[in-house]
């Protein structure tokens, strides 16, 4: 029997893994979506924890955007401790190319009822090795799908990748320049 799978692993683990996957090629489209799939990967059990998965709490919706892209958003059943998911979403890049490149966004519970939510993002993209999550903004008022369909869609996709690929050159000469990474003139 496969192990149980809570919200925090299904937000911080198994959606990125699949992202990745399929950056990489490695799996369909359709199974960044098809909740049956997962059901039968990760069958419901008996929960022992409050936080536990249980598939019937997760709802799917799909956004096209103007700009081409799709917007995919999962409601998570109501999170029980700060920091935890509310909704999670990607943004995929439509495309026949082998370059594909997703966003990935989570909204994450504030400390007080009254504080703003945190919205934080991830890329993903062919070759990509840094995607790790990073801050994006704070919404307030912002426990409501709306909210956070509205912020995200507000984000400009080509621009996600630029910040991401310019941080990367960043770090990278900063890595030279310590002596942490070796230039590839060496």
């Amino acid at each position: 029997m496969l192990t149980k799978m809570e919200i925090a692993e299904f937000t911080n683990t198994f959606l990125p893994g699949l992202l990745n996957l399929y950056v990489e090629g490695q799996m369909p489209t359709h199974a960044l979506f098809d909740i049956d799939l997962w059901r039968k990967l990760f069958p419901d059990t008996p929960a022992t924890t409050p936080e536990q998965i249980r598939w019937k709490q997760i709802t799917f919706t799909c956004h096209p955007l103007q700009d081409g892209t799709l917007l995919f958003t999962y409601i998570l059943p109501e999170p029980l401790v700060a920091g935890r998911p509310k909704f999670a979403a990607f943004r995929l890049e439509r495309t026949d190319s082998d370059d594909k490149r997703i966003a990935y966004y989570v909204m994450r519970k504030p400390a007080r009822y009254d504080d703003p939510w945190d919205i934080l993002s991830r890329s993903f993209s062919s070759g990509m090795k840094d995607n790790e999550l990073s801050f994006l903004c704070k919404v307030d008022g912002a426990d409501s799908l709306r909210n956070f369909v509205l912020t995200v869609q507000q984000k400009d996709f080509q621009e996600h990748f630029q910040s991401k690929s310019l941080l990367g050159r960043v770090r990278g000469v900063l890595g030279i320049l310590t002596g942490t990474q070796k230039s590839s003139q060496n």
